[in-house]
């Protein structure tokens, strides 16, 4: 009579293969019932959500969101610096966005959203930034304008226009790694740096001001008292510089244009306009204040819970519960498409050119004064707005209508060749960058520049040098030449009611 252990010795490999495969069924059994099971509770909860405050983790996949908010950790750099040897780098220019901040108007439940940096040990920059903060260390000075200001946001809570202790961090993040590619790389400042070597403006804004002492103590190769970082208050979110270049009776009548514009295009959805509606209802704080009406204010209203991970407010009513991922889609793709029609906006485009006129004024200056080694600094800072930097990027011909990020920066490298043969200002380029992203060839002045350098960094990158000749040219003598005059005072002249 054949044994068990007789079949298995004979029959070994087949026994255990069918007690591999009986194990396999049990397994796959189980999983599929749980699996099951978890679904229905999934459905349960999902039905119970709609009627109570619900934090919605999937809004936060749309890319549009992730983008604006700008976390720390997706900040990274893209081609900046990326040119072959035989240039020097003699001057970056870098006008960046404020960080994070509370929603310009007050929201339900504010008090409640945690603006705070959620894992701290995380990001030990920021550990460092606050001790140096609170210590004795004055490493910097301010104009009379920042004194009220505090240098840094103390608290976790979302002030409402006020810079968050997140928009800091990201602030610190970018200045560190730039700081790290110009300073170590391309030598741009040394340990032993001088002030007179950096330049700092901001607006007269305390998040503005934060985000550049955030900015510079990233950037910064050393900290000493004996050598204080200045920053300079600026009026106007447009470095116009010279007061003459700062007033411009014509752009009051342009905005008022736009102003209609926009009012036609949200008219003309009437689907957006009780969309938002129906959406203000859930974010303005009490139902005496006014419903919002323009969407970019409502969008930024609800980035205020978006970028902090906060419960959207839900009500329960039967016809729109709650603020979902399609409504939200909605609101973002009619953002983007408002957008795209005002960038080609004849009259935005000039409003936007005769905004940042000073400013372009201001930068052919100081590249000119760098040329002829009459200015020390080697970095300049501008800390502005998104506005800013809607407008610079409309004038530099890269307007895509899309809200500028925060933290978002357009930096200008002015590049010296090492040909001897060149004359003084022919051994001189410029490249421009939009959050990392080459943008030279849209800029008017470069359209027609073919003089291509391989990248330094990445052997598959290309960069596109533009003389800075052009830009000068262009800056005094045919920057008014689409509006059909040739100054500045007659581009601003007030035009009919």
């Amino acid at each position: 009579m054949c044994t068990i252990k007789n079949v298995l010795v004979r029959h070994k490999f087949k026994s255990v293969l069918l007690i591999l495969l009986w194990i396999t069924g049990i397994i796959y059994s189980v999983r599929f019932i749980t699996k099951g099971s978890d679904k229905k509770e999934k459905g349960v909860k999902l039905l119970q959500s709609r009627y109570s405050p619900t934090v919605f983790k999937d809004l936060f996949r749309i890319a549009e969101i992730k983008e604006y908010c700008n976390p720390p950790d997706q900040i990274s750099l893209g081609s900046e610096g990326q040119v072959r040897d035989g240039y020097s780098l003699e001057l970056v220019a870098v006008l960046v966005r404020h960080g994070d901040r509370g929603p310009l108007l007050k929201i339900k439940n504010q008090s409640l959203i945690n603006c705070g940096v959620k894992e701290p040990l995380k990001y030990p920059l920021f550990g460092q930034f606050t001790d140096v903060m609170n210590s004795k260390l004055k490493w910097y000075r301010a104009s009379a304008e920042f004194h009220s200001f505090p240098p840094y946001p103390y608290s976790k809570q979302c002030w409402s226009g006020h810079l968050t202790q997140l928009g800091a961090l990201q602030e610190l993040r970018l200045g560190r790694l730039l700081g790290n590619l110009y300073n170590k790389h391309w030598n741009l400042l040394s340990q032993t740096w001088n002030v007179q070597n950096v330049l700092v403006f901001s607006t007269m804004y305390a998040r503005t001001f934060q985000s550049a002492l955030a900015f510079m103590f990233g950037f910064l190769p050393s900290l000493s008292p004996d050598k204080k970082l200045t920053i300079h208050a600026v009026e106007d979110t447009s470095f116009c510089g010279k007061h003459n270049l700062c007033r411009c009776p014509g752009l009051k009548y342009m905005q008022g244009q736009l102003n209609k514009k926009m009012r036609n295009l949200l008219i003309s959805h009437q689907a957006v306009v009780e969309l938002i509606h129906k959406i203000s209802s859930f974010v303005k704080p009490s139902q005496k204040t006014p419903n919002i009406t323009q969407g970019g204010t409502l969008f930024d209203s609800l980035m205020g819970y978006l970028c902090h991970g906060a419960k959207l407010p839900c009500e329960t009513n039967d016809n729109f519960p709650c603020i979902t991922r399609n409504k939200l889609k909605k609101l973002v793709s009619y953002l983007d498409w408002e957008g795209k029609q005002l960038a080609t906006y004849p009259i935005y485009q000039k409003k936007s050119r005769l905004r940042m006129y000073g400013f372009m004024v201001m930068l052919q200056r100081l590249f000119h004064d760098k040329i002829n080694k009459k200015l020390p600094e080697r970095f300049i800072l501008f800390s502005g707005h998104d506005i800013t930097l809607a407008a610079l990027s409309t004038t530099l011909g890269y307007a895509n209508g899309i809200f500028p990020p925060y933290v978002s920066r357009i930096i200008f490298e002015l590049y010296k060749s090492n040909n001897t043969s060149l004359t003084s200002v022919s051994n001189y380029f410029i490249r421009i960058l939009f959050n990392g992203k080459d943008i030279t060839k849209y800029a008017p002045f470069c359209k027609n520049v073919t003089k291509i350098t391989k990248g330094q960094l990445n052997g598959n990158l290309f960069s596109l040098l533009c003389p800075v000749e052009n830009f000068f040219d262009f800056v005094s003598n045919s920057y008014f030449h689409n509006f059909g005059v040739s100054s500045f005072s007659e581009a601003c002249r007030p035009s009919p009611p």
